[in-house]
């Protein structure tokens, strides 16, 4: 247990080259406030969750850091969790701006999430308050049975993305089993816009689908789970047979990938 380690010794430390990386992944689930913090032996996984219908994730390989120090008191398997304030954490870490200061944190138990940043030599300490960790959201989705899984070069799906109504309430996704065909459909008062991509597309590294897909969801929830194909170098859609949407973005930063992941129930209302 955590419990076990003497006050004042560090569980954790984790120390990266560049703030601007754990920045990065900290914007992407910025939709609320609330981030579910875990410290793990193999990285640290971030969650937020808004209305328990939709949840992001991000992993960060202990790879991803140039030293990550596990207290060698601490089981494996033992996770390290908490929860704290987003913005606090992200304002903590952008104090130097755009620059590439290196980012040290440290964890006590018991104690605030200590931050460090260093930049030609100024250094800065903050101390961001933790609390109890609440529980996300367990959508199952790793056993759950797929319906569907689309892989994605995410080179070009940031112009496709792009052209989707922004107008729209919600985003039609149908996977055609059949015709081996990805859909987007959206509809406003201006329109409708379908966006189609076969199989043979350039853009489909992998095409599987056991049954015909057609759901419904909230189009401010799709945009967030949209904005970090930028980023990506692949993206995946993958569909459970109840409407459970799981868009999985693989980010590499060098030799290391990361990943982000949104879930989004389908929405109870179809046009």
């Amino acid at each position: 247990m955590v419990s076990s380690v003497d006050a004042g010794v560090s569980l954790v430390e984790a120390k990266m080259s560049d703030c601007k990386t754990f920045a990065l992944f900290l914007k992407h689930l910025h939709f609320h406030e609330d981030l579910c913090f875990i410290f793990t032996q193999h990285g640290i996984k971030l969650t937020t969750e808004d209305s328990k219908i939709f949840q992001a994730n991000a992993f960060l390989q202990k790879e991803l850091f140039r030293d990550y120090q596990w207290h060698s008191s601490l089981e494996d398997g033992q996770e390290i969790a908490f929860d704290l304030d987003l913005p606090s954490l992200l304002d903590a870490i952008s104090l130097f701006g755009g620059t590439t200061a290196s980012l040290y944190l440290r964890y006590l138990e018991g104690r605030p999430l200590q931050v460090w940043l260093e930049d030609q030599g100024v250094v800065v300490e903050v101390h961001v308050k933790v609390r109890r960790p609440w529980e996300p959201v367990d959508f199952n989705f790793v056993k759950a049975a797929i319906s569907a899984k689309i892989l994605f070069a995410a080179e070009h799906m940031k112009e496709i993305l792009g052209d989707l109504d922004g107008l729209s309430e919600y985003v039609e996704i149908k996977i055609h089993q059949e015709r081996a065909l990805f859909q987007l459909k959206t509809k406003s008062a201006i329109g409708d816009c379908t966006i189609e991509i076969p199989e043979s597309s350039e853009l489909i590294s992998h095409f599987s689908a056991n049954e015909d897909v057609e759901m419904t969801y909230k189009a401010f929830l799709l945009k967030q789970a949209f904005k970090p194909v930028a980023a990506a170098e692949k993206v995946s859609f993958r569909v459970s047979p109840d409407g459970l949407l799981c868009i999985q973005y693989m980010i590499r930063m060098g030799e290391v990938k990361s990943f982000l992941e949104f879930i989004c129930c389908p929405s109870e209302t179809s046009d």
